[in-house]
């Protein structure tokens, strides 16, 4: 079954976020929204255009579903503070860039990319993968990729928590967001990988977050996560015991929205 069904042409999304949680994007970044989303899948790359209903040099370009659009709105959201509207995905290939690939070889697809839609990209991966594009150069790409402790670092805490103030709010609803999986396992397997795939994420999240207000804002999105049976229960569980002892060394009163968390980042060491 493929996950991918005929987008509906329509207005934009409706930003849901209360003003205050909306973070403050700074000049550059407003004057610069993406050209297109790219998600690696397990048969090759999507491109998600955002201006267009195909991309030079595509294999082919094919409709975007209601979910798929939900899928991308949080990054989006995280990232650019306003809703923008997907209208179409494109299927494509790049040498060096399939489901093995290394990071730097996943970081020239990426480049490759900025060269075809003249302008940056940003990317949510499948396998939970998050990687920020704000320019054109290499050293301007955040890249959380699998479990390279080295890549964290770039993408900071304020961005963060953002991201997972995103999430939350998202995981709010009845429906929330999903990383689909492949297209060949049976619904078992793939209830498993998006688990797998949010568990992974999270994971990488708290190696940003080990203190103060984002390590609770990540412990509260395990929970939410839970809730949904949307978390790997053994990486949940391992998590789960570090945050409530992180959070009793240092307790807070309460979580601050991300326009207060510069107030308890003191806490941290």
């Amino acid at each position: 079954m493929r996950h991918f069904t005929q987008a509906r042409h329509g207005a934009p999304w409706q930003a849901t976020t209360p003003e205050k949680t909306v973070p403050k994007m700074s000049a550059r970044n407003a004057a610069s929204p993406p050209s297109a989303i790219l998600i690696r899948s397990f048969g090759g790359l999507r491109v998600y255009d955002l201006k267009a209903n195909r991309v030079e040099g595509a294999c082919r370009t094919i409709g975007l579903g209601a979910r798929q659009r939900q899928l991308l709105r949080w990054l989006l959201l995280a990232r650019w503070g306003a809703p923008l509207e997907v209208t179409a995905v494109a299927d494509a290939m790049w040498p060096g860039a399939d489901g093995a690939a290394a990071a730097s070889n996943f970081a020239s697809a990426i480049r490759r990319l900025r060269v075809l839609l003249g302008g940056p990209a940003s990317i949510l991966i499948e396998d939970g993968t998050v990687a920020l594009d704000h320019g054109c150069c290499g050293s301007d790409l955040d890249l959380l990729h699998g479990d390279m402790a080295e890549s964290l670092a770039a993408f900071g805490r304020e961005r963060a928590e953002q991201l997972v103030w995103r999430l939350l709010e998202d995981l709010a609803g009845d429906n929330p967001v999903l990383l689909a999986p492949p297209d060949n396992q049976d619904m078992a397997e793939r209830i498993a990988a998006v688990g797998l795939a949010w568990s992974r994420l999270v994971m990488r999240l708290s190696q940003v977050l080990q203190c103060g207000p984002g390590a609770r804002l990540v412990m509260q999105l395990c929970e939410r996560l839970e809730r949904h049976r949307m978390a790997d229960p053994q990486l949940m569980a391992q998590w789960q015991s570090m945050a409530r002892r992180l959070d009793a060394e240092r307790p807070q009163t309460a979580i601050p929205f991300p326009h207060e968390t510069h107030k308890a980042r003191a806490h941290c060491p």
